[in-house]
């Protein structure tokens, strides 16, 4: 396995037959995977360390605590139960019949079709989570959050690392 020293200072990593630039790009992927897994143990255990929410590292840069939030499906269920409820929703305000205050089962099977057809051609949740939210359906109750906070490192002159 070449050195990631080695391989950068080389002037042209393309240099070579067909297996020495393959076996170059294992190397550089293996060290891009480990190198991945190096900075986010450090992003996770640097805020503990820090006194505030920023430090200044001579000579290393600006270290700086942001905080994140992610979310995923609660369990695997989620996603179809939030599309049920979305749809079931929807086609029971048009199939409703205002004066009588009962569901029209002809026009429900005309909404459902509809709906089926709909979530072929619109699959993303992002467009369907604000009307959703005005019917008083919450997507949040079909996600678990993680908030963790991690830092970023700075140049000494607050321009951000590339």
């Amino acid at each position: 396995m070449a050195s990631i020293d080695e391989m950068l200072a080389m002037s042209d990593v393309t240099n070579g037959d067909i297996r020495e630039c393959a076996e170059r790009l294992r190397d550089a992927l293996a060290a891009k995977a480990a190198l991945e897994d190096v900075i986010a143990a450090l992003q996770m255990e640097l805020p503990a360390r820090m006194e505030g929410d920023s430090v200044a590292i001579a000579g290393v840069g600006v270290l700086r605590k942001q905080k994140y939030t992610t979310s995923a499906w609660s369990d695997e269920a989620a996603s179809v139960d939030f599309r049920k409820l979305v749809a079931d929703t929807a086609i029971n305000k048009v199939a409703l019949n205002v004066a009588t205050g009962e569901i029209d089962p002809t026009i429900r099977q005309v909404g459902r079709a509809v709906v089926d057809k709909l979530w072929e051609y619109v699959p993303s949740f992002s467009t369907v989570k604000a009307p959703a939210k005005r019917d008083g359906i919450d997507v949040d109750e079909f996600r678990s959050f993680t908030h963790t906070t991690k830092v970023t490192l700075d140049t000494l002159d607050g321009a951000p690392w590339k």
